[in-house]
């Protein structure tokens, strides 16, 4: 058994065989990443077949390995159990199961699994399926074999009886961003101003899981090799389907950007064209917060009280209120005399004072997820209240 902290790790060339009536359950992770010709392989030690189950949580991570000789059930993947999204069985070769068996079953109900180039030799061994699908969920999601090859391969063989599995012919995605543009192009800074995407997939079959990356100004396109300020997991993406959403975004300070999103930033998937996954520029100018112009300043001779008014247009948090005794001076802690969200001061004074007031914004909470990172603050696809 792999327990839920443990991690069996097979590369090319490397063999787990199991005994008859053995196996391994996979709470944990196990990873068989082999290479072209150079499989990763779990087979049997001396005849008979073995159990190889993932379930509680557990996670199989596979690509360019050789499955053969289990039991009946095949490499299980229960309703419990992942496959991981990046190494999804791409190249495995699934074969030699016992009479009447099933090489491979996937019944948990993760979105967007595409299994790459799978391989089901002849049926020498007389199997009764190639893969299934046979727990139903709600809603359904759909495992696809795209180039799946081999005598056994193909729908003729599954067991599907609530067609959650599509076989298609070979080919990669080919994903680009065909749409990005801001809501508003000038906000002021610290406002929440969206970021409209679309992503489409142009080749021939499903794109599986990938991360999107946000890059907030940049003079050129981003290139896998720079690192996102911020990044979103899409699920796959169908052939010539397209993936359109938005974010919301905003700048702690004022600045011009140059945005763009690249598609596939941590090359999870091979395509046709590794050239055309930028999108961009998107360019935004986050302006600092207007000055107050009306502010105007009445004094009581009587009772020797200054008093300060004014408005302002657009949303603060609050205002602070300097006072020096020269004109034209720097705002700072040693002349501040108040913070307050009113639009309208007093106080005691006698003398000669001259009075700035600035306005503030702070950060307001939202019900989504704030990530600060890089340039500017991310807001995960959830507005902003009252902004």
């Amino acid at each position: 058994m792999i327990e839920s902290n443990g991690v069996l790790n097979m590369s090319q060339d490397s063999q787990l065989l199991l005994g008859d009536l053995g196996g391994v359950f996979v709470m944990g992770r196990l990873e068989l990443i082999g290479v072209e010709a150079h499989p990763a392989i779990l087979s049997h030690s001396s005849g008979g077949h073995y159990y190889c189950t993932v379930s509680g949580g557990g996670t199989l991570s596979a690509e360019y390995a050789l499955f053969e000789y289990m039991n009946t059930q095949g490499v299980d993947i229960t309703d419990a159990g992942y496959l991981d999204p990046v190494h999804t069985l791409h190249h495995c070769t699934f074969q030699q199961g016992p009479l009447f068996g099933t090489l491979l079953q996937i019944n948990n109900n993760q979105s967007g699994l595409v299994i790459n180039d799978a391989v089901f030799p002849d049926n020498t061994w007389m199997g009764m399926y190639n893969a299934a699908r046979t727990v139903y969920h709600e809603p359904m999601e759909t495992v696809t074999f795209a180039g799946a090859t081999g005598g056994f391969s193909g729908e003729e063989f599954e067991s599907d009886p609530y067609n959650a599995i599509d076989w298609i012919a070979g080919g990669d995605p080919d994903l680009l961003i065909s749409d990005l543009y801001w809501s508003q192009t000038d906000p002021y800074l610290l406002d929440y101003v969206e970021l409209h995407f679309t992503v489409e997939n142009q080749g021939a079959v499903p794109s599986g899981q990938f991360t999107l990356g946000f890059y907030s100004d940049s003079p050129v396109p981003p290139t896998t090799m720079d690192t996102p300020d911020q990044s979103l997991i899409i699920g796959s993406i169908p052939p010539s389907g397209t993936y359109s959403s938005s974010f919301w975004l905003t700048s702690e300070t004022a600045a011009d950007w140059s945005s763009w999103l690249l598609a596939d930033c941590a090359e999870e998937v091979d395509e046709s064209d590794e050239n055309n996954n930028h999108g961009g520029p998107a360019s935004i100018s986050w302006l600092p917060l207007p000055p107050i112009t009306d502010l105007v300043i009445g004094y009581d001779s009587d009772y020797g009280i200054v008093t300060l008014t004014w408005s302002y247009p657009i949303w603060y948090s609050y205002f602070n209120i300097y006072r020096d005794l020269i004109p034209y001076f720097t705002p700072g802690p040693g002349n501040l005399v108040a913070s307050q969200s009113e639009t309208i001061f007093s106080e005691d004074a006698t003398g000669e004072y001259y009075y700035l007031v600035t306005a503030v914004r702070e950060m307001v909470a939202t019900g989504g997820e704030i990530a600060s990172g890089g340039k500017g603050v991310w807001l995960d696809q959830e507005a902003p209240e009252g902004r």
